[in-house]
């Protein structure tokens, strides 16, 4: 799990202070463990492409129903990310990486590492208005696309989730960036 603390030395001090969470890590900026966070890039991927069962209201769990395909669209979601993170000079662990540091998983896809988290078996969606729909594009997806605009990353699979959510969901619209918003953060 990342942690960051407004400096380097408390960072430190937490992880040294609380062995008992051995799987602490710093990521030493705030930016950085924004980008490192997963839960929209895995969360939406997930929710839209099970979509009938979660508007259905019958109940729908998302890791346990996951695919070959939908684990590899969260995948590809994922390398833009990472693009993002390296354009902007961010060290960040994939999926799996970031699974096998956070619950001791292992395996090749994302989808192996899913069917290892016996916590999963409890993430049952019943309402469409599900949090995790509503919170990760807001303040995960739109943000992370804000900065793929900025330096320059192309998104389309990120475009296309967001497109999806707002049309699916009917969300309320996220914040609009200007030309003149995206220059300014150069």
């Amino acid at each position: 799990m990342r942690i960051a603390a407004p400096v380097p030395t408390m960072t430190e001090r937490i992880i040294k202070d609380f062995p008992t969470f051995s799987n602490l890590r710093g990521q030493y900026s705030y930016l950085g463990l924004s980008l490192a966070k997963l839960d929209d890039i895995v969360h939406i991927p997930l929710i839209l492409t099970g979509w009938l069962a979660v508007e259905s209201g019958q109940g729908h769990n998302i890791y346990r129903s996951a695919t070959t395909s939908n684990s590899h669209l969260l995948e590809k979601m994922d390398d833009e990310r990472l693009e993002v993170g390296k354009a902007l000079r961010i060290d960040l662990l994939n999926v799996c990486a970031a699974f096998h540091e956070s619950y001791g998983t292992v395996g090749d896809s994302v989808l192996e590492h899913f069917q290892q988290v016996k916590a999963f078996d409890n993430a049952i969606i019943q309402d469409p208005k599900h949090r995790y729909l509503y919170e990760d594009v807001a303040f995960g997806l739109c943000p992370l696309q804000a900065l793929a605009r900025a330096v320059n990353i192309k998104t389309p699979i990120l475009d296309g989730a967001i497109a999806l959510a707002y049309g699916l969901a009917y969300l309320p619209q996220p914040w609009q960036f200007t030309d003149k918003d995206l220059l300014s953060l150069r």
